[in-house]
């Protein structure tokens, strides 16, 4: 790679989602080379044809996958590496009583514990280049969401993380970026299988409105195309701490911050179907 090409490393870019969107919107610039990594390499066929952008098989569950990945890189990069997103992850929506303990630890594997192993695997090509580190975080991150407690915990626990991660790179030279995510147009949901409770329950009356949350809840989104220009940009432009993007993200941010959390998770949970189980369990008694 010649010298004055700086690199990229971007995880879980399956085809039609924010990975996927952010190494095309990286691309477009042409003094930068993206390596685009997913656990499975057929499925990034969006960008195998892109001159400035290579193909990574990585797995952020498994060491090895990830220091075989950092290894080829090595090779490549002069032991340098400019940019690592941490872009992997996967969801989970169901019920804290109900909720598949297996199901969740695999979530936080990918979630928390993904990102750590990456960021590991690459330190010294960061610490070389005087790189930056960008996590995709959510605002889910900040949010106790009904039906969706490990989702929302593992976002918490990768977004506390990375401000500590921030503070220990600071002196070694390396730049941090989270960028907390709220509703972007993907294939995310697309790819949830049909959902349904267990026959015992006692959310069981509301299974409607809690599978119309686990297919996305029909909120409005931004395109990720858009998103993803937007992240780049704050990106290339050195920015570092934390930024909100996504349809409404900033607004979401205010609320966040600024109205008593009662209030905002209460809002949250407007369209959940809380209520109304509510008034069911109660006419019961």
């Amino acid at each position: 790679m010649p010298h004055n090409t700086r690199s990229v490393l971007i995880t879980g870019c399956s085809n039609g989602g924010i990975g996927s969107a952010l190494a095309l919107a990286f691309s477009k610039h042409q003094e930068l080379h993206v390596y685009a990594s997913a656990r499975n390499i057929s499925k990034m066929s969006d960008l195998e044809a892109i001159p400035n952008i290579t193909l990574v098989s990585l797995d952020v569950t498994s060491q090895e996958s990830a220091a075989a990945a950092a290894e080829r890189l090595r090779v490549v990069t002069d032991g340098r590496l400019d940019y690592l997103v941490n872009n992997a992850g996967c969801g989970y929506t169901m019920p804290y009583l109900d909720t598949d303990i297996e199901i969740a630890r695999r979530m936080f594997d990918v979630n928390v514990w993904g990102p750590m192993r990456v960021t590991q695997a690459f330190s010294d090509m960061l610490v070389q280049a005087r790189g930056m580190v960008v996590t995709i975080g959510s605002t889910a991150e900040s949010l106790g969401l009904a039906f969706q407690s490990t989702y929302c915990g593992s976002k918490a626990a990768t977004h506390i993380m990375s401000e500590a991660l921030r503070l220990e790179l600071e002196p070694l030279g390396v730049r941090h970026l989270h960028v907390t995510t709220s509703f972007v147009k993907t294939v995310w949901f697309q790819n949830v299988p049909e959902f349904e409770l267990p026959q015992t329950s006692h959310y069981r009356p509301v299974q409607d409105r809690v599978a119309f949350m686990a297919s996305g809840g029909g909120q409005a989104t931004m395109d990720v195309s858009v998103y993803a220009d937007r992240v780049v940009a704050d990106v290339l432009a050195g920015q570092c701490h934390r930024t909100f993007r996504g349809k409404s993200a900033s607004l979401i941010g205010w609320a966040m911050s600024l109205l008593p959390r009662g209030l905002v998770t209460q809002l949250a949970a407007a369209d959940s179907g809380l209520s109304e189980l509510k008034k069911i369990v109660s006419e019961k008694q």
